[in-house]
């Protein structure tokens, strides 16, 4: 296809009109032209006719009585005629008799009589000699053509005149016509522009006749009232959707708050005070944990779909062992399923590739449909967890494919509501499940995030027989995801365990540590190379490197040496784990812990335990939070580990409380009357003596991707409250607190140097 034109609709209509003016003007005088060249040459030979015709009546006599000298008197004659060049005289035979030519010599033509023949510049012409019957002879005349080509002449002369006087004013025509026709289109146009650049559709284009571009005008401002209405449609429905986020914003903060007290309070009765309290105590403590949490994650599970449905979940791919995800979810169950004498039976395939997928979604999945298969399953019964690969060639969703089966005995599902289970709030309603409380939104949430990966979940089930529930997500994440941009900070609602980031090459090694680590408090990250291991460790700032010394590209001593010569990764403890055995090398370049392969799982996570566990330096903990209740649940994890707490119920009043004696933390919430803790965080960090003080953000609001982009580079965690357990608060404050006691003594070195 070419290129559009470029010319204006002005020049087209004046071209269109130009064009088939001067097309009709020059065709028309071309006919005239061609007519008038017939009509001549018509008159010249008819003339000459009539001359060779009267000339051969007076040539009778001398063909009569065989007088050359009389025939060629009456040729002579001839020579009046200015256009006649020569005239031949032939007898009844056919042989010349007489002959006349005015200038220079001409052949005697060969034409028949009675026809005409343009031969040359001459027209010649012969012509019967006859009297009275008798037949005498002929007369041929050669007559001058340039008397006609003059006349031609004159006439193109003429007609290329009157063409160019015809184009002229037909063009002046076409210059003024055209307005009639492109005025109106050209309005419209202007108006198009405008609206464009200045995005008002209330202005309107005035309608200039009552013909098909009236019409067009009509439709023009037709549609920019379309337009316009439903703009405002959609600043309302924007306006509708920013208030029931806010909503749904304040609703978490306000539901979230106090479910979070009494959850974290009712675990602190039933961990610290179990001997004070005594059966029926300890049951009713119970039952006021487990109803929070259950309450809580209805909460939790409603505003998930809220946000599913408004488009604002939001992924956060990672790579991890999806054996790891089993039995930290099957960790979680096995206090629900040994009280009702439920079995779980656990088989993973060996050697499973590493899953790219959102942690934390997954575990849901799988804690959704483990649930759901130990509450529905009879009292000594086994729930089975299979979780096996599917080549490409035979995935039902194309690529390498993990799966991950949970097989129960319970009451079944009718294959005719197979469908109902994933749908919001949606129950099989048989005699057997009323008996089972729950509101409908697991599966649903299940199938939800499964789609977000890119995965398939599949139900196998007959009433009375069981049900297998199978997830398949592919190796490589194929969702979409809004923000994909890694941050430069870790963030704990990903994974609240400390992050240890493994640097190997192999495969199957990092699957051996991260299902050690699984169980523990670690979670584990993986870099395949020694430049990916030097990049994440300076974004997630881990709590520990094992480090494998054979990498490809960038060597293991060539990372370790980076390591430590870098100032944001130089006190991170880093612990060898390699095939290479110099272990005098190693501590002389500074690392924590050597350890030599094969190594059992044990030991690498007690050398974690070893070199990530020191004290915490500083015990001062500023708490600025507007939840009396959160304040007292954070003294009663905190004191017990040795921290003093200073409290501040707002923004204000903590920047006072900083300013007047610095502490070795802060521990911020977010959503705060008069002054958030967005500009908490800020101005802690633009004050020089604060900037360098660690913040944790603790926060019952839904920490997307939009608040980590506002606190960018103002924080070291963030901490969902209502994902808080007792020992993470401790655990991430110690971390945070031994991260800020090294940088205070890399400063105190270099002040002293």
């Amino acid at each position: 296809m070419g290129a559009p034109s470029r010319r204006s609709i002005r020049g087209k209509i004046a071209a269109i009109i130009m064009l088939t003016t001067t097309l009709a003007v020059v065709v028309g005088l071309t006919a005239t032209l061609i007519y008038e060249i017939r009509a001549l040459r018509r008159g010249m030979v008819e003339s000459t006719k009539a001359i060779a015709r009267i000339t051969g009546e007076q040539c009778v006599a001398g063909l009569a009585f065989d007088d050359n000298e009389e025939t060629l008197r009456t040729l002579e004659k001839l020579s009046a005629v200015s256009e006649i060049e020569a005239a031949w005289v032939f007898d009844a035979s056919g042989n010349e008799f007489a002959t006349w030519q005015r200038g220079k010599p001409i052949d005697a033509p060969k034409i028949a009589e009675g026809h005409a023949e343009l031969i040359g510049t001459y027209l010649q012409l012969s012509e019967s000699i006859d009297y009275r019957g008798d037949h005498y002879g002929a007369i041929h005349l050669a007559v001058s053509t340039a008397p006609l080509r003059a006349r031609i002449v004159e006439h193109l002369i003429v007609i290329a005149g009157l063409t160019i006087f015809l184009v002229a004013a037909a063009s002046v025509a076409a210059l003024r016509l055209e307005r009639l026709i492109s005025g109106p289109i050209l309005t419209l146009a202007r108006t198009t522009r405008e609206i464009s650049e200045r995005h008002d559709y209330s202005l309107r284009v005035n309608k200039a006749s009552e013909d098909e571009i009236g019409e067009l005008s009509d439709g023009f401002n037709d549609m920019l009232a379309q337009i316009e209405r439903r703009q405002r449609e959609r600043d309302e429905a924007d306006q509708r959707s920013r208030e029931k986020s806010q909503f749904l914003a304040n609703m978490s903060h306000e539901l979230r708050t106090p479910l979070n007290a009494i959850i974290g309070f009712s675990d602190i009765l039933r961990t610290r005070l179990t001997d004070r309290l005594n059966d029926k105590e300890r049951k009713f403590v119970d039952n006021i944990h487990s109803s929070g949490e259950h309450l809580l994650g209805l909460v939790n599970d409603i505003l998930d779909l809220s946000k599913i449905e408004a488009g604002r979940m939001e992924m956060s791919p990672e790579r991890f062992s999806i054996d790891a995800a089993i039995d930290g979810v099957t960790s979680l169950m096995r206090g629900v399923s040994s009280r009702r004498s439920i079995a779980l039976d656990v088989v993973v395939e060996p050697g499973l590739p590493p899953l790219m997928a959102d942690t934390v979604k997954v575990k849901q999945v799988l804690y959704n449909l483990l649930s759901n298969a130990v509450k529905f399953s009879p009292e000594g019964s086994t729930v089975s967890i299979r979780a096996f690969s599917i080549p490409a060639d035979r995935s039902p969703i194309f690529g390498d494919s993990i799966a991950v089966s949970i097989i129960d005995h319970g009451i079944g599902i009718d294959p005719t509501n197979h469908s109902i289970v994933f749908h919001e709030f949606q129950q099989v309603d048989t005699g057997a499940s009323r008996q089972f409380e729950g509101t409908g939104l697991g599966l649903a949430l299940v199938r939800k995030y499964v789609d977000m990966h890119g995965g398939r979940v599949t139900l196998e089930s007959e009433l009375g027989k069981g049900s297998t529930f199978t997830v398949i997500l592919p190796v490589e994440f194929r969702g979409v995801t809004k923000y994909q941009t890694p941050l430069p900070i870790p963030v704990e609602t990903l994974d609240p365990r400390p992050r240890v980031l493994v640097i190997e090459d192999e495969e199957s090694a990092f699957v051996s540590i991260a299902t050690a680590l699984g169980p523990t408090e670690f979670a584990a990250t993986w870099a395949r190379t020694g430049e990916e291991g030097l990049e994440l460790a300076r974004s997630l700032r881990p709590a520990a490197i094992l480090l494998d010394i054979v990498l490809p590209g960038v060597g293991g001593w060539d990372v370790l040496r980076a390591l430590k010569s870098d100032v944001a990764t130089r006190d991170i403890p880093v612990a060898i784990v390699s095939m290479v055995d110099n272990r005098e090398l190693g501590l002389a370049l500074g690392v924590d812990a050597y350890l030599t392969k094969p190594v059992d799982g044990g030991t690498i996570v007690e050398t974690l335990r070893r070199i990530v566990g020191g004290s915490a330096g500083g015990r001062d903990v500023v708490l600025i939070d507007d939840d009396p209740s959160f304040h007292d649940l954070v003294d009663a994890q905190l004191e017990p580990a040795g921290y003093r707490v200073r409290h501040a119920c707002s923004g204000r009043e903590g920047l006072q409380m900083i300013a007047d004696r610095p502490p070795s933390l802060v521990i911020l919430d977010l959503m705060m009357d008069e002054m958030d803790g967005f500009e908490v965080a800020l101005r802690i960090r633009r004050n020089p003596l604060s900037s360098s003080i660690p913040i944790m953000i603790v926060t019952a609001a839904d920490v997307d991707a939009k608040i980590r982009s506002r606190l960018r580079g103002r924080m070291e965690a963030i901490v969902e409250k209502q994902r808080l357990t007792t020992d993470q608060l401790a655990s991430t404050v110690r971390r945070l607190a031994q991260s800020a006691r090294s940088e205070e003594a890399r400063s105190e070195r270099a002040r002293r140097l």
